[in-house]
């Protein structure tokens, strides 16, 4: 996937956007409470004639809490979790996901 692509995703599918996931298994939770990101955290860049994506994370286990971007080659994404048509506000079980 490209960067031009994921921006067409998220900017087609917003609100129903709910995971991303990538090929080495880590799981990008979008729009849970806690942890997860917004779809308007996901941030793409061009570094190096390479497409990466990346979303802000804040470490609270030290003080003070201090915040990161974690990046990831966009051509690793694996799959997006979509919810359907009239289901936006629910998220798929993160157990589901894993």
């Amino acid at each position: 996937m490209t960067n031009t692509a994921l921006n067409a995703f998220i900017t087609t599918h917003k609100e129903a956007l709910c995971a991303i996931t990538l090929d080495n298994n880590r799981c990008i939770y979008i729009g849970y409470g806690g942890t997860s990101h917004a779809w308007d955290e996901i941030i793409t860049e061009t570094i190096g004639g390479e497409d990466f994506f990346h979303v802000t994370s804040v470490c609270k286990t030290q003080q003070p809490h201090t915040t990161y971007f974690a990046y990831y080659p966009t051509d690793t994404i694996q799959g997006i979790y979509v919810m359907a048509p009239g289901f936006e506000d629910y998220r798929i079980d993160p157990l589901i996901l894993k």
